[in-house]
């Protein structure tokens, strides 16, 4: 489970990435209307390497996938798994 803490460094490496030109995005309920994460594909390599140093007990976050990218939510990262 991901929570407090987690969410605040999963928040903050989606304000360094945002800028980028491939698309990864955080919205929110306040700011956009909605509550979602999206990773596009160009990123997920740097993502996933930023969970396994942060979270190295993580099993997984339920989300969807695409060929675009993963996206998941705020309720995601709480009902995550870790060992």
């Amino acid at each position: 489970m991901i929570f407090g803490d987690g969410i605040d460094k999963i928040n903050d490496w989606f304000r360094k990435h945002e800028e980028s030109d491939f698309g990864t995005y955080h919205h929110t309920e306040d700011k956009d209307g909605e509550d979602f994460y999206c990773v596009c594909t160009e990123d997920l390599r740097e993502f996933s390497d930023f969970l396994r140093v942060e979270f190295p007990d993580l099993a997984y976050i339920p989300g969807k996938f695409s060929s675009y990218g993963i996206g998941f939510t705020s309720d995601d990262l709480f009902n995550s798994v870790c060992f």
